[in-house]
């Protein structure tokens, strides 16, 4: 069989595989519309979704052997700590060398240290955790295969559900600081939650996520909502002005409509309007993000904290993705002083570039969708195309 041959038929075998489009799962962060808009399309062969389609499929059979995450992979648990409480050392937070034990450790801004990752901790199990869940949702909601739903649902009720492996819902140990007596709250390290949540909604299509599944997951995020609403930790976050503000709220916001808590909602749409106001100026700099030792980093950071509160509230009376100040501030203008840096950050200058990797392309499909003729399909036109074609932003946005 020829090579054009071998191409065809697997394309048609691709195509056979995507399911015929069904009722759009009302997913929160994820476009409803744009998913569906897609599965159409896969169903119909639509070319152009072809490399981010395979893409999708292929990670989802790699992980279909992976074992599920936990909390209680620990290596060792810290005394005095459950070893189902999520733990994590904050990621700038280096042993002090004018000491001989290292303490109290002391900050170096956008310097990593290794043993934030390490399996001490739990940050890299809960990434890896929300990657599994949302990769196995996407490609089993696009392609129908059971496989992939079932593999999901074991995901989340081993990090969620099962007795013995079950984070406990909170975030009192997260981001520690060794030798430091007062801890920062690490409610900032939930920022992945959100695509879980999104993650679950997908699921709820199939067999393998019951209805049982579906309350109680609501019932843990609805505990670690609360946690978020009443403890000191919490509050503290709440009212930071930086982008840590700015994913406490997000977070909040998704979680009070997973949860159906509508007063939380609420207040989390005018915490969102709060802080377009506060972080940025009228030409949608995001000053506070642009002191960090990676300024552009930070500014993206803060910003898609922003769009996944934009995306949580927006059937609220209080819409935040066209919201203008009485000054002229908007997210729109932040969107678009931060856009052409994602588009080419070759182009940006070193200063404001240093040091920073981005995930340039669902925030700027988002932004074409949000924010028509503002000349984002342009700059989605800007980005190298082939690894851009495999993004799996092209299905979910």
């Amino acid at each position: 069989m020829s090579r054009k041959a071998c191409v065809i038929l697997f394309l048609l075998t691709l195509i056979a595989c995507a399911r015929t489009p069904a009722q759009a799962s009302e997913t929160i962060v994820f476009s409803s519309h744009a998913l569906q808009q897609a599965s159409t399309r896969l169903a119909e062969g639509d070319p152009a979704l072809m490399p981010a389609y395979r893409k999708l499929l292929r990670e989802a059979e790699e992980l279909l052997d992976v074992p599920a995450p936990t909390v209680t992979d620990k290596a060792s648990t810290l005394p005095g700590i459950d070893p189902h409480d999520y733990v994590s050392l904050s990621p700038y937070w280096w042993p002090n060398p004018s000491t001989p034990d290292g303490l109290p450790f002391v900050r170096r801004d956008g310097q990593t240290n290794p043993q934030a990752d390490s399996d001490r901790f739990d940050a890299q199990r809960m990434q890896q955790m929300a990657f599994m869940a949302e990769t196995l949702a996407l490609a089993y909601h696009f392609s129908g295969d059971e496989r992939f739903a079932a593999k999901g649902a074991e995901v989340l009720r081993t990090w969620f559900l099962a007795p013995g492996t079950a984070m406990n819902p909170n975030f009192d140990h997260a981001q520690l600081r060794p030798g430091h007596e007062r801890q920062p709250s690490g409610i900032i390290v939930g920022n992945v939650l959100p695509r879980v949540v999104d993650a679950s909604l997908l699921l709820e299509e199939s067999q393998h996520w019951s209805g049982t599944d579906a309350q109680n997951l609501r019932g843990w995020f609805a505990r670690l909502l609360q946690w978020m609403l009443d403890s000191t930790d919490g509050h503290e976050e709440a009212a930071r002005p930086n982008n840590r503000g700015s994913w406490y709220a997000a977070q909040a916001a998704v979680y009070a409509r997973f949860t159906g808590n509508e007063r939380a909602l609420s207040s989390m749409a005018r915490k969102g309007r709060e802080l377009v106001a506060s972080q940025s100026t009228r030409d949608g700099s995001q000053p506070l993000e642009l002191k960090r030792t990676r300024p552009l980093k930070y500014s993206f950071f803060n910003l898609k904290a922003l769009y996944t509160l934009a995306a949580a509230v927006q059937e609220t009376d209080l819409s935040l993705w066209h919201y203008r100040t009485d000054d002229g501030k908007s997210l729109k203008i932040i969107t678009g002083r931060i856009a052409p840096c994602l588009a080419a950050p070759d182009a940006v200058p070193a200063s404001l570039r240093k040091n920073s990797t981005l995930g340039r392309t669902q925030l700027l499909r988002r932004a074409s969708i949000v924010y028509t003729g503002a000349g984002y399909d342009t700059a989605l036109d800007r980005l190298p195309h082939e690894r851009e074609a495999r993004d799996r932003s092209n299905l979910a946005y």
